[in-house]
C-alpha cells in the first residue's frame, strides 16, 4: 500500500481519498502558508457534516466549513502524519497581494484580500457592515498586516468571516479572531514575523520543486496508515 502519490491523482481517486480522510473527524484540515493559515477542526463535542457534489466536496462543522474542488492533476504527498495536496506552481500560484485590496463580493457582501503576500493562498474577509467596508476602502492599497493601521484594528475588533482560498480548496471561519490563546474549533492565524520569510509551507517540510501546497490534512499516525489506494 503506497503512502504517497508520486503521480497526479485522477479526479475520482481524489474524491475517494478525501472522503476517507474526512471520516477521521479528529483530524485538522488547513489552507494557507507559513504565517497565514485557516484551520478546520471540530470543537469538542462537534461533528463534521460532509456533502458530495459533482464538482466538489464540502464539510461543515460549528464555526467553519471546507470546500475542495474535484479536479485531476493533484498530488497527495505524505509527510509524517500529514497529507499535502499539491498542484503545479503554474496552476496554483495566485496574485500574492501584499496590500489590502477589494476583490469582488460573496453573497452580496464585499470581499477584501488582507494582503498576506503568499502565492498559494488568498486571505479574504467578508464584510457585512457598511461602516467597516468604508474603513477598509480608505486603507485600500496599503499594507496592513503587521502594521498599526486603524483598518487592521477595526478588522480584529469586528472579527468578520475569514475565507482562506487556494486553487484547490477554501476554508471559511467565523467567530472571534484570537489574540492570544488558540480557540477550540475552526480558527485562523496571521503571524507577520513568519510571513516575512515568504514561505508557502513549514520550512521543515520538503515538497517537490515546482509544486505548491493547496490543502493539508493533519491526522494521527493511526489514521494515515491506509489512506491511499494501491
Amino acid at each position: 500500500m503506497s503512502v504517497e502519490h508520486d503521480t497526479p491523482l485522477p479526479r475520482e481517486a481524489l474524491r475517494s481519498l478525501l472522503l476517507r480522510l474526512l471520516a477521521a473527524e479528529s483530524a485538522t484540515w488547513s489552507v494557507g502558508g507559513w504565517g497565514a493559515v485557516a484551520e478546520l477542526h471540530p470543537a469538542a463535542g462537534a461533528g463534521i457534516d460532509v456533502a458530495e457534489h459533482t464538482d466538489r466536496i464540502e464539510a461543515a462543522t460549528q464555526g467553519g466549513r471546507l470546500a475542495v474542488a474535484l479536479r485531476g492533476g493533484v498530488r497527495c504527498l505524505a509527510r509524517g502524519a500529514a497529507r499535502y495536496f499539491c498542484l503545479p506552481a503554474a496552476e496554483a500560484a495566485g496574485p500574492a497581494r501584499e496590500a489590502l485590496t477589494e476583490c469582488g463580493a460573496l453573497g452580496g457582501a464585499p470581499l477584501f484580500d488582507i494582503g498576506v503576500g503568499l502565492p498559494n493562498v488568498d486571505a479574504l474577509v467578508r464584510i457585512d457592515e457598511a461602516a467597516l467596508a468604508q474603513c477598509l476602502r480608505r486603507a485600500s492599497g496599503r499594507r496592513i498586516v503587521g502594521s498599526h493601521e486603524p483598518a487592521l484594528a477595526a478588522l480584529i475588533a469586528a472579527s468578520p468571516p475569514r475565507l482562506f482560498r487556494s486553487a484547490l480548496a477554501e476554508i471559511e471561519v467565523g467567530g472571534p479572531i484570537a489574540s492570544t490563546t488558540t480557540p477550540d474549533g475552526p480558527h485562523t492565524h496571521v503571524l507577520p514575523d513568519l510571513l516575512a520569510e515568504r514561505r508557502t509551507h513549514d520550512p521543515r517540510v520538503e515538497l517537490p520543486e515546482g509544486w505548491l501546497p493547496c490543502l493539508v490534512w493533519h491526522g494521527p499516525p493511526e489514521s494515515a496508515r491506509t489512506d491511499h489506494p494501491d
